[in-house]
């Protein structure tokens, strides 16, 4: 299960907003129109599903995060919220988003909020209208309690550096182990005790390492090797880095994650583990890594949603997304030729 699947990314899905400028002002008032909103849905809710518990709303994920320290002409792309409700039906991530989409646009057509525009609303992406800056669509990124610190840190890209290419350093550390690191946590697919792809549904058990970023490198470090950190043999890196956390200044902290943790496994014999089989050293593992990471931000450049920008703003705005990968990428690569363990 990709992050790219469980959103539609804001703002490229119709051309409804695309003369909608989003700046820090513009995110501050659509939150106070959203916590009112949600407000108004906990109480619907109370009446009509009390077994469900309420809606929480926390902070603007991405760059968002970020709109009440930054230059007030900033502009962004969308508006990503973390919505942190119960999941009482003990599904999986995709239905419990689903199921809670579902509550909201059974209300939203019950009472009819004057707040929200209804005909380009989306499951999960409410269209909200936002006096004096126009039509702003935002992304519901739901999550459970307990999870709700992974979920940020995994959504949060650090100052000035786009989403995609802070996402896809989870990502792609997830693919490469067969695992995933999505808003679940870090996850792994198993049948008969062998890990299988995340696409089979039969007969498998799915078993969660870990939730906690502060210590997410450490616990999976440990679920590799079935043994505590305390017994195994930790470089400098993985001994410094045991997760990440926020707010943090760069990507520096991920990169060292990544790295301390191939040495890791390789000074521990880990490799040939059902986990690494694919690998023979770090080296191997970090080859592997930084060459998916490139290929998806290039098929990020060329990816055909762009095309859908009309006006002279949504134009420029593509520009710009292009831009910051480009710079994000050659950022990112700079810090890790720098990184040594």
């Amino acid at each position: 299960m990709r992050y790219n699947l469980l959103v539609t990314e804001g703002g490229w899905a119709t051309t409804a907003t695309q003369n909608t400028k989003i700046t820090p002002v513009t995110i501050k008032e659509t939150m106070q129109i959203l916590r009112e909103l949600v407000t108004q849905f906990n109480t619907w809710l109370t009446h009509n599903y009390p077994d469900v518990g309420e809606v929480k709303v926390t902070t603007p994920t991405g760059s968002g995060y970020y709109h009440l320290t930054d230059h007030p002409e900033k502009e962004y792309g969308d508006i990503d919220v973390q919505m942190v409700a119960a999941n009482p039906w003990k599904m999986g991530h995709a239905s419990y988003t689903a199921n809670w989409n579902s509550l909201w646009d059974v209300w939203v057509k019950q009472e009819q909020p004057v707040q929200l525009d209804q005909e380009h609303a989306k499951p999960g992406h409410p269209f909200l209208i936002v006096p004096e800056h126009g039509l702003v669509q935002v992304d519901f990124m739901w999550q459970e309690p307990e999870k709700q610190l992974w979920g940020l840190v995994r959504s949060v890209p650090p100052p000035g550096i786009k989403g995609l290419i802070h996402g896809n350093m989870f990502s792609v550390l997830a693919q490469i182990m067969g695992m995933s690191m999505q808003y679940g946590g870090v996850q792994v697919k198993t049948q008969k005790g062998e890990p299988v792809s995340f696409s089979k549904q039969k007969d498998v058990q799915l078993h969660t390492i870990t939730h906690d970023p502060d210590r997410m490198f450490w616990d999976l470090l440990e679920f590799v090797s079935g043994k505590p950190v305390t017994q195994l043999h930790m470089n400098r890196l993985i001994k410094n880095t045991p997760g990440i956390s926020l707010p943090r200044a760069d990507v520096t902290d991920m990169i060292e994650g990544i790295k301390g943790l191939a040495q890791a496994f390789e000074d521990n014999h880990l490799f040939g583990n059902k986990y690494l089989r694919k690998y023979e050293n770090a080296q191997e593992f970090l080859t592997t890594f930084w060459t998916l990471y490139s290929q998806k931000a290039q098929e990020e450049l060329n990816n055909p949603k762009r095309l859908k920008a009309e006006t002279p703003a949504a134009k420029a705005r593509a520009a710009r997304d292009i831009d910051a990968i480009t710079k994000g990428l050659a950022h990112v690569h700079g810090i890790w030729t720098r990184t040594h363990i």
